[in-house]
């Protein structure tokens, strides 16, 4: 893809579609339902992995160009706040996947806390992204040109690594499996 923001917006409705499923879990817990915690599991993992290796280095590309045009100035608290707000986002899913193994390996824990934490981890997920979504992508749309933007896709895949993308892609295509087989019919909108 010559587009990084069209391939962001790509990754973000994968993204999306792991949160919807975490959503579903929760929305099983909430009910009194048994949840599939092994799925919870990958899906944590996803992100953690997933925005480490591929979502991060992409915005932390677009973010750097932006940051180097002055027609951009507008929009330098935004996205320091976007930039800093990845820490916060990885150590919340890092704290839900160690949450999840302790699920898992039959220790007490605290329904409600593990609840309020599953929530708050995919509603600060979902907000950055719309942040980005709404706010950003379109304001890079709107200044950069055309040769610009595919300079910048250039310049990213120059610098990243096929062998772990690849790697994210096979670790995870279960999880991919499963999300589009319960959601054939459903939308593929970011929320």
């Amino acid at each position: 893809m010559d587009d990084l923001i069209e391939e962001l917006h790509s990754d973000h409705i994968k993204f999306s579609m792991v949160l919807d499923l975490l959503a579903e879990q929760l929305e099983r817990i909430h009910e009194g339902n048994s949840a599939d915690y092994h799925l919870m599991l990958d899906a944590v993992s996803y992100i953690e992995i997933y925005a480490e290796y591929s979502l991060v280095p992409k915005e932390d590309a677009i973010f750097k160009k932006s940051s180097e045009d002055d027609s951009f100035v507008d929009l330098k608290g935004t996205i320091k706040l976007l930039r800093s707000d990845n820490y916060e986002l990885k150590s919340l899913a890092r704290k839900l996947h160690n949450y999840i193994n302790a699920v898992l390996e039959d220790s007490i824990f605290e329904k409600e806390k593990f609840e309020r934490k599953l929530e708050a981890c995919i509603q600060h997920q979902r907000d950055h992204m719309h942040m980005e979504e709404i706010i950003i992508f379109p304001l890079l749309r709107k200044r950069l040109s055309t040769e610009q933007i595919k300079n910048l896709s250039v310049d990213y895949k120059s610098k990243s690594s096929t062998l772990i993308s690849n790697t994210i892609s096979d670790k995870y295509s279960k999880l991919y499996d499963q999300m589009t087989a319960s959601r054939s019919s459903s939308s593929r909108n970011i929320h």
